[in-house]
């Protein structure tokens, strides 16, 4: 008994957050865990949890360092201070961050999907579109519309590999390329943008911004 009372504290702890349910039989997930904390549940948040695990939470350890130095104390696996550039790096850093942003995502797609109208158009161009959980739940619910997440070549597998989850990917799939510099991949009538302009700054993203209105057809639009 005694060696299994850190665990009994733990799975106890987890009945009063809710997270758990206790019966005569044992333990069962709750409601709320089954729907955020499942890996294959569409609204899985741990992605999200896992980033914050590897990234967020270590950079609480070096507080002081942060305040000396000025600087952020996030570290990705090759040692750079800006999370947004695991996008670059590829590997187990990427995929991580990636399923984070896919975690908080899900929802965001679904409530995306239901509140604009997406029936007018038949192209979208999803812009660091990440896993593309944006353009799978709006693609989802208007099957006339294709899509393509423009991303950095490490995400892109990544997201295609989200695409054949979701059974999407006839209709979705991701182009590498850089955004800032590169053409318009695709001529699309409606152009996303979705925690991209704060990574990068509306002064680098203006020339894009520009370019995108240029390239839209007549009754287009950016999001």
């Amino acid at each position: 008994l005694h060696d299994a009372l850190p665990i009994c504290l733990l799975i106890n702890a987890c009945v009063v957050l809710r997270l758990l349910e206790k019966n005569s039989d044992g333990y069962r997930n709750s409601a709320l865990a089954e729907h955020y904390l499942v890996t294959d549940s569409p609204f899985s948040l741990r992605g999200l949890v896992e980033h914050f695990k590897n990234n967020v939470f270590p950079s609480w350890g070096h507080l002081e360092e942060a305040l000396r130095e000025t600087r952020p104390q996030v570290s990705t696996q090759h040692g750079k201070t800006d999370i947004f550039q695991a996008t670059e790096e590829g590997g187990e850093a990427t995929r991580r961050y990636i399923a984070a942003t896919h975690s908080l995502g899900g929802a965001d797609g679904i409530q995306l999907a239901n509140h604009f109208d997406f029936s007018p158009y038949s192209c979208l161009l999803d812009v660091g579109g990440g896993s593309g959980a944006l353009s799978l739940a709006v693609a989802a619910k208007y099957p006339q519309l294709n899509a393509v997440i423009w991303e950095r070549p490490a995400v892109c597998a990544i997201a295609d590999a989200y695409a054949r989850r979701a059974g999407l990917f006839d209709r979705v799939h991701a182009f590498p390329g850089n955004a800032l510099e590169d053409p318009l991949p695709v001529k699309a009538d409606v152009i996303l943008f979705s925690l991209f302009i704060h990574a990068f700054g509306f002064e680098a993203c203006t020339p894009l911004l520009r370019r995108c209105y240029e390239a839209l057809p007549p009754g287009g639009c950016v999001l």
